[in-house]
């Protein structure tokens, strides 16, 4: 940029937008109904809320941030030098900062189905029927390695579908958009009970005992996967999230806010270093949308 050797595009391409998944938005509702006291606790009840909405963006105020990022991950603008911090993440976000680090890993056998010295399990239970759904669903696919979100919220989100699929927003620099396809917001009051087809997913996974902190681990392995740490390689969910959005199914608080800035970094950085029109890349990571 300060050799004046990278260009932008006529139309600036901005990856990481939200895209609508069929049943999404009613998952959300359902899991914010049945599961909020432990989403509470985990702090992440906000952040999860937030994804119930599109945002309006304005491409020109975005390249203008791109412009002004420095690699010391600062930006550089007339009052001086500011940054994106954990604080700001926390309180605009919705994100935890303190907690138990963010990993995506795969258990091994011992730590997934084993116990400690006090008979504990090292991992919730939860975290074994999240691999055993993955498999169940390759299995149906044909032994396909991926599984997609749309396939993975089918599996586990038995709701009446009320949202269709919401139309890729048009940017409107001018003024807001009139209207959206976005939800009203309001979360209906928890219903004790489950459907009896939802109930059979349950007796099968053996977690009868369990649903509700096996729907919101599966849930939330959609939600980190989709929203929180995107993947380049497509919709997709990723079993090394099992582990965490276990964990946080638990009431478990993690700091998922350090993760998320360095994303974010790392991702501007990218963008300063290209040489040829950055536009592909640009925000990676949608709470920066």
């Amino acid at each position: 940029m300060i050799l004046e050797e990278l260009r932008w595009g006529d139309n600036i391409v901005l990856e990481g937008e939200y895209h609508c998944n069929l049943g999404y938005w009613e998952w959300t509702k359902d899991v914010l109904s049945k599961n909020r006291q432990s989403l509470n606790n985990a702090c992440i009840c906000d952040a999860v809320f937030a994804y119930l909405f599109t945002y309006d963006r304005n491409s020109n105020i975005i390249q203008a941030f791109c412009e002004a990022w420095c690699q010391t991950n600062t930006l550089l603008t007339s009052t001086g030098e500011t940054s994106i911090s954990l604080w700001d993440l926390h309180i605009l976000g919705g994100l935890p900062i303190s907690g138990v680090p963010y990993e995506e890993v795969i258990p091994n056998s011992t730590e997934l189905t084993g116990f400690d010295d006090k008979r504990e399990r090292f991992l919730p239970r939860t975290c074994e029927c999240m691999f055993a759904t993955f498999h169940h669903l390759k299995e149906e696919n044909n032994g396909n390695m991926w599984v997609s979100f749309n396939e993975w919220i089918q599996f586990w989100c038995k709701k009446d579908l009320k949202y269709e699929l919401a139309p890729p927003r048009k940017e409107k620099k001018s003024r807001r958009l009139s209207s959206t396809h976005n939800p009203t917001g309001e979360i209906p009051i928890e219903i004790n009970t489950w459907s009896s087809t939802q109930e059979m997913v349950f007796s099968k996974l053996g977690a009868k005992h369990q649903k509700y902190e096996t729907y919101l681990t599966a849930f939330l392995s959609c939600w980190l996967c989709a929203f929180v740490f995107p993947s380049e390689e497509g919709n997709f969910i990723r079993p090394e999230t099992f582990k965490i959005a276990g964990l946080m199914a638990s009431g478990k608080r993690v700091s998922l806010a350090i993760s998320v800035l360095a994303s974010i970094y790392h991702g501007l950085n990218k963008i300063s270093n290209f040489t040829v029109r950055p536009y592909k890349s640009l925000f990676s990571h949608p709470l920066c949308l």
